[in-house]
């Protein structure tokens, strides 16, 4: 079982005045599958009706997209099926909304409607807001709850934490898994990828690679502030370490899937600047390349191709000329192959992981027994982080890879010449209009997509705008600088920013000031380091 679930749950009642239930849900990581289901009901604003929710399965994720059971009931008790029906709510702390857009999608043979896409990204204080219209008019059904990580450094007594540190262990990362990518797992798409992601051929320059802002030697980053192609581009470049267990790519989250997310530089202007006709007429010609290709698909071989250079419905006026004058078979076919080169570059990047760390370590001492090998500053650091109530660390930065994998907004939108990067808000918008989006024909699997299909397009909380993906903190010591733009150098100076962050009626952002002393600041830069 997959210690990241939530397996015990405390219900309290807060309110008998707002008619609305509270519960706490405390997260232990056991390892053994609870025996129970969670189910709790709430009464309407006005009283009118009362919602029963329960969990589709034993366990409700943390990270991960689930779906719930809700029976709408009147004051009398008369099961009925609401005329409107809609869904919010958030964390009203942080000021921001859910991070999935869930729906309700169908009745069930009991008469309770599904449910389906909710995420809890984070710990910390949620409301569920329900809005329907019964027999007795429109009414509102709020479920506020905690979702809190049970003893999470609260006392510092590692006895206490052992679960928690042992669900960070990287032993607990799952295997990497996209059914949009069906050559994922393919030997040949592997080493065509590899090939691939090292040749600058598949730049118009002939000088560009994959790999020349995602260096090996550079913890598959490029140590630069902002990365550099064909000139300087707008962003720091990640390292691609761990990347590959993401549902969202770029700081924006503007492409959906590994695979998408390969194609795009090389048709943008400032990184590969070339164009997927040149590309795919360049794989062709190669021997070697042809080869692998048509071993990934055998039946690619049976066709002739006859692709134009320089096509593409994006680059300059020659290029879009081009594309604007193939047929919708050809367009289709040009595609085809290019989604191929994608998923095999995505393929050999999925092979690109973390390494155990000092804190992996740690945690097979303490698993052990043993004594901790860290000095006093790191443990004090640790005791930090671990700390939710003073840091917050947790909230954004757990599980395996020390990282939620959701978008929030920390105050860094705004760079030191005023100039605003609006992140996430532009970036969910961007992945309606690509054509490899996991939703689209060339996805292998667009039936399982829900990512996307619950993702917040619409009706965007305030602080999406400015808002970028959380990274995780695994070997966060090798891939300075940081934030989207490379803005920090050090830790030191991240760890300060957080401890005073911009002012909230200025640049509008979640964080709430830690008042760390120097000292604890200290503390938990040495910890960060040995990650």
């Amino acid at each position: 079982m997959d210690v990241n679930y939530i397996t015990s749950f405390f219900i309290r009642l807060k309110s008998l005045t707002k008619n609305i239930f509270t519960f706490t849900i405390f997260i232990f990581f056991n390892l053994f599958n609870p025996s129970f289901a969670y189910q709790e009901t709430v009464i309407s604003n006005r009283g009118a009706y009362s919602l029963t929710f329960s969990t589709k399965e034993n366990v409700i994720p943390l990270r991960n997209m689930h779906s719930w059971n809700v029976t709408f009931k009147t004051k009398d008790g008369k099961e009925f099926i609401p005329g409107n029906l809609s869904i919010s709510g958030g964390m009203p702390s942080h000021g921001h909304g859910l991070p999935s857009e869930p729906n309700f999608t169908r009745v069930l043979k009991d008469k309770s409607l599904l449910l389906e896409g909710v995420l809890f990204n984070m710990t910390g204080e949620w409301e569920l807001r329900v809005t329907l219209t019964g027999p007795s008019g429109l009414d509102i059904a709020t479920l506020e709850f905690t979702i809190d990580d049970a003893d999470s450094g609260q006392n510092n007594n590692y006895e206490l934490d052992r679960t928690l540190l042992s669900s960070m262990h990287i032993s607990r990362i799952e295997n990497v898994n996209d059914p949009t990518n069906k050559y994922l797992d393919n030997n040949y798409a592997i080493k065509l990828g590899e090939r691939l992601f090292f040749d600058p051929n598949l730049s118009k320059s002939n000088s560009i690679s994959c790999s020349t802002c995602h260096h090996p030697n550079l913890s598959f980053s490029d140590s630069r502030k902002k990365s550099f192609g064909t000139a300087e581009t707008k962003r720091h470049s990640p390292t691609l370490l761990g990347v590959s267990h993401s549902k969202w790519f770029y700081w924006d989250g503007r492409r959906d899937s590994l695979w998408a997310q390969t194609l795009t530089p090389i048709e943008t202007n400032g990184e590969m600047s070339n164009n997927r006709a040149s590309v795919i007429n360049y794989v062709l010609s190669n021997e070697e390349y042809k080869k692998y290709l048509f071993k990934i698909d055998n039946k690619l071989s049976e066709q002739k191709y006859n692709i134009p250079n320089n096509a593409s419905p994006y680059g300059n006026q020659t290029e879009k000329e081009n594309w604007e004058k193939l047929n919708t078979e050809d367009r289709n076919t040009i595609n085809f192959l290019f989604s191929i080169i994608g998923k095999s570059i995505a393929a050999y990047i999925s092979t690109l992981q973390h390494t155990p760390s000092e804190f992996d370590k740690m945690i097979e001492k303490l698993d052990e027994n043993k004594d901790l090998k860290l000095n006093q500053s790191q443990l004090n650091g640790l005791k930090l982080f671990l700390d939710v109530n003073k840091t917050h660390c947790l909230r954004c930065h757990n599980g395996p890879l020390l990282t939620n994998h959701g978008f929030h907004n920390i105050g860094t939108g705004p760079d030191s010449n005023n100039n605003f990067d609006y992140g996430r808000l532009f970036g969910i918008q961007a992945v309606a209009y690509d054509v490899f989006n996991c939703r689209g024909q060339f996805s292998d699997a667009p039936d399982k997509c829900e990512h996307y299909v619950f993702a917040k397009k619409t009706n965007m909380p305030s602080t999406a705008a400015g808002a970028f993906k959380v990274p995780s903190l695994r070997n966060i010591l090798a891939t300075a600088p940081y934030m989207h733009d490379g803005r920090f150098e050090t830790l030191k100076e991240i760890v300060q920013f957080y401890n005073d962050p911009p002012d909230p009626n200025i640049t509008p952002h979640e964080l709430p000031p830690l008042n760390l002393t120097n000292t604890e600041v200290d503390h938990l830069v040495e910890f960060l380091k040995i990650l």
